[in-house]
């Protein structure tokens, strides 16, 4: 399946909001759940190329989250961000958003 690849894959911060773009091309379906949805699942929208993203309002640095895909026998599986920058350490490891506009020179 020939795809270009896109830029901002994982999680971009802009103000209080963030983007969320995951490449699952075998997806039915992709919703992310974390810190930050706390009515449930908010799903991702097909870009129909193998690509899937959503801006959330209210995210910051620190909020943990993961994705939920469906596979194209109906099943629903739990993932990581392969695109994050921290994970967590349990069990039931979550990514971690990490800002990463922090100047590391000033």
């Amino acid at each position: 399946m020939p795809h270009q690849i896109k830029k901002n894959l994982g999680v971009t911060i802009h103000g209080k909001s963030a983007e969320f773009r995951l490449w699952a091309p075998f997806a039915k379906a992709v919703s992310i759940s974390g810190t930050f949805t706390p009515e449930g699942p908010v799903q991702l929208t097909s870009e129909h190329d193998g690509y899937w993203s959503t801006v959330i309002e209210g995210v910051e640095p620190g909020q943990m989250y993961k994705y939920s895909l469906q596979t194209a026998d109906g099943r629903w599986i739990e993932k990581n961000d392969p695109r994050a920058r921290s994970i967590t350490s349990s069990d039931k490891g979550l990514s971690v958003i990490v800002d990463d506009r922090f100047d590391w020179q000033g």
